[in-house]
């Protein structure tokens, strides 16, 4: 690599412009690196630029004068003077009479001048003290020469727009101030300072501009662009949010504020601007706000990061795509960055991008070992190799959960997929799946070839059940509706079960993840604001017993929500999980409350019983296993969830093999009500289901057959095998530990491969499955 773009977070506006000075820390590292006894050292300064590689333009960007999208109100913004900067700037670009952005004269003759210029600065020799004291002047005149001057300024220019306050005190920086820098004609009083101020604050740079000679080829009688770039990059860049904590900014300023909660805080910093003493950091505040606003101002709106400029970035990602910008056709970029490059929903596209040939290897690394000491034991990072040659078509080399680098050579964890594998698995996001083992590639994969995903989108979305998400309250920003305990008993509001009345209001428990998991209402309350315990077995024995949130909300708040569900219940699932929990996905029916928003609910537009079905099967180990190939991180995002492979409701109306008077619905129903019903704050479900009688009993031996004939059902609609089975199940390690400490056994595995083999058993002699429940599902009265 001929040059590196060193990136740093603004700090303190630095005095030199142009930047000439490298970085002195990578200057010394290389010269330690590659001295020469009794030679002079290298003139490295060519090579190292420091500025923000995030923050620059390109001559394509350019070449199509600022963007209206540059004109956003952000802090500090006058609206009204936005939207006529807008308008202005939007009849500008449409006036292509004027030739307002003309390249192919004022900036391909600099590009060609200063690309020239450092290829002969290149060629001059370095090898006795005067020769570089000779460069070392040459690279001075180089930089402050006209065409690079004319360059830096017409590419400050334009990311100056995305940077600028718009108020009537600050000059305006549209289309037109560009043209005028093209044409070098004077601007508006204060626009070359503020374009330079903005240009020092926020170091832009521009990598046509820093290295001409890297990123320009000529190409018979004109530059191109295109076919310039390194042969090599290779970088680990840094891995944050662009996007301002107020618990982090206070935490050394004002740690009261800090500590407080969400909109308690808002309050307290609107409150500092009152108070004069409260007024300078209301400022700082306020200045850190518009800095980090302008940087995803830029990031999200300027084009440059087409593929990762979007939602919350995490500089990770468009430091990918802008390392895949800087290599030459045939060059590689080989970087270590979060796994989530390439399983993350804000990265689909990126990946997208890279798998239709460009994308060599992936090996996924846990930091169990401290590969590194300052990084958290539980993070995943990658090594990531990617090639700019669009007609490469090829197998990608993948290795996951990796914990030493020689485990990539490890045959068996090494897996090679196709581009169209990936798309079977994700055709939604064509994003990476997660595979521990070939194994587990050929089971999945199987899987997907015979069972669909959830939700197919594209022009014709395939949503055969006809499910919407709904995730109904923030727990930061809805916090104002939430009420505690003490709050409605001090109002006068008296509980009836977990239910506060006050006065002619009713406010309903809100239920959190945490409080939920599979057939399990009741699996854990508050004891407090803050404690959660379990609810035990002998608690749940009481159907009466009812769980306890920290939260209530009012039922109105709730009914505006749900006004598109009729149903007395809902189901939801738990948003915050992981691949290597005892189970990955948690779901389960609640009742009819106010919910956080990590437990999504699903909405169906089928008959509500249907939606029991899907909910079952979201919890059967089959659907799990399949998940924990597609969980990188702890979320159990939307995106991933519809991925999921989705046994169609068509499936459920067949007739049951080892039951010809039944279909898998009417077998599979009569259980999930029995491990759903059991207390009477789900009695609208089991009304739902056509049953009238008392609750069942939480008998959790009996419990456990039933839900061992449940997925034994399931993989056998999933399409495993006896042994695939006994391997799957063989994959949830926490459990199996647990019950061989608790039975001796893996029991759960023992029930369901028996209750597997006695349907397997019963469809090949040609009669019923008996259960060995006494009495079977359904007979209770």
């Amino acid at each position: 690599m001929s040059g590196q773009a060193s990136s740093c977070q603004r700090k303190e506006p630095s005095s030199g412009r142009p930047r000439a000075q490298s970085p002195p820390l990578a200057k010394v590292n290389l010269w330690l690196e590659a001295m020469n006894p009794g030679h002079p050292l290298n003139f490295l300064d060519s090579h190292l630029i420091c500025g923000n590689a995030l923050i620059g333009a390109t001559p394509e960007l350019i070449e199509n004068g600022i963007p209206d999208e540059a004109f956003k109100a952000l802090e500090g913004d006058d609206k009204q003077i936005v939207m006529v900067r807008k308008k202005a700037n939007a009849n500008q670009r449409k006036n292509k009479a004027q030739g307002i952005l003309d390249l192919d004269y004022s900036l391909d003759s600099a590009f060609k001048s200063a690309a020239k210029s450092v290829t002969e600065f290149e060629e001059m020799p370095d090898d006795t003290a005067e020769a570089v004291h000779k460069k070392e002047q040459l690279w001075g005149t180089n930089l402050h020469s006209d065409a690079t001057q004319f360059l830096k300024k017409t590419a400050d220019t334009w990311c100056a727009a995305f940077f600028a306050e718009k108020t009537k005190a600050t000059p305006a920086i549209t289309s037109q101030t560009l043209r005028n820098v093209l044409e070098k004609r004077d601007l508006e009083p204060g626009t070359d300072d503020l374009i330079a101020e903005l240009a020092d604050r926020y170091n832009f740079l521009h990598p046509h501009i820093a290295f001409p000679n890297i990123f320009t080829k000529d190409t018979g009688n004109e530059s191109d662009t295109t076919k310039g770039g390194f042969d090599i990059v290779l970088a680990n860049p840094p891995w944050e949010k662009i996007k301002l904590s107020e618990k982090e900014f206070f935490a050394s300023r004002d740690p009261r504020i800090a500590e407080l909660p969400g909109d308690k805080r808002k309050k307290a910093i609107a409150e500092l601007e009152k108070r004069k003493e409260g007024q300078k950091l209301y400022g700082e505040y306020r200045e850190a706000l518009r800095d980090t606003d302008c940087e995803s101002h830029f990031l999200h709106n300027s084009g440059r990061y087409p593929l990762c400029g979007r939602g919350d970035i995490n500089t990770y990602a468009v430091f990918a795509e802008l390392m895949r910008s800087f290599i030459a056709p045939g060059g590689r970029v080989g970087a270590i960055l979060p796994t989530g490059i390439a399983t993350d929903d804000g990265t689909k596209e990126f990946f997208r991008a890279i798998i239709g040939g460009e994308l060599i290897s992936l090996y996924d690394f846990e930091n169990r070992k401290q590969i590194f000491p300052g990084v958290h034991r539980s993070y995943k990072f990658s090594l990531l190799t990617l090639t700019r040659n669009a007609n490469r078509r090829a197998l990608v080399k993948l290795a996951f959960f990796c914990q030493d680098t020689k485990d990539i050579n490890d045959g068996e964890r090494l897996i090679e997929l196709e581009e169209e594998d990936i798309k079977l698995l994700n055709p939604n996001t064509m994003n990476c799946p997660i595979f521990r083992s070939k194994r587990d590639t050929e089971i999945t994969l199987d899987i997907y070839k015979r069972v669909p995903v959830l939700i197919k989108e594209g022009e014709r979305e395939e949503n055969p059940w006809k499910v919407s998400f709904l995730s109904m309250f923030h727990m930061t920003n809805d916090s104002g509706l939430f009420r505690t305990r003490k709050e409605l008993e001090e109002n006068g509001g008296h509980l009836e079960g977990n239910i506060f009345r006050l006065a002619d209001k009713t406010f309903l428990p809100l239920y959190e993840a945490k409080m939920v998991h599979q057939f399990d209402h009741r699996w854990a309350t508050y004891q407090n604001d803050k404690d959660v315990v379990k609810m035990s077995v002998r608690e749940k024995c009481d159907p009466d017993m009812v769980v306890l949130p920290r939260y209530w909300v009012e039922d109105a708040e709730v009914e505006d929500r749900l006004k598109n569900w009729k149903a007395g219940w809902l189901c939801g699932f738990r948003d915050v999980t992981n691949a290597t929990n005892e189970r990955t996905v948690i779901s389960a029916p609640i009742p009819r409350v106010a919910v956080g928003g990590k437990l999504p609910l699903i909405i169906s537009d089928m008959e509500p019983h249907k939606l029991l079905l899907l909910q079952a099967s979201l919890s059967s180990f089959a659907m799990d296993f399949t998940a924990r190939q597609k969980v990188g991180g702890i979320s159990l995002s939307l995106f991933i969830f519809k991925q999921l492979p989705t046994i169609t409701p068509e499936t459920y109306d067949t007739i049951c093999p080892w039951d010809d008077k039944r279909t898998f619905a009417t077998w599979l129903l009569p259980r999930i009500l029995e491990l759903t019903y059991t207390a009477h704050d789900m009695a609208s479900l089991a009304k739902d289901l056509g049953y009238e009688g008392r609750p069942f009993p939480f008998d959790e031996e009996r419990r456990s057959l039933i839900r061992s004939e449940l997925d034994a059902c399931f993989f056998h609609l999933y399409g495993l095998s006896r042994d695939e089975i006994s391997y799957v199940l063989d994959t949830f390690p926490i459990l199996k530990e647990r019950e061989e400490k608790d039975f001796g056994e893996y029991r759960m595995k023992n029930l369901i491969l028996a209750a597997y083999d006695a349907m397997m058993g019963a469809v090949k002699e040609g009669v019923a499955y008996k259960s060995p429940l006494s009495p079977p599902p359904g007979e209770i009265n």
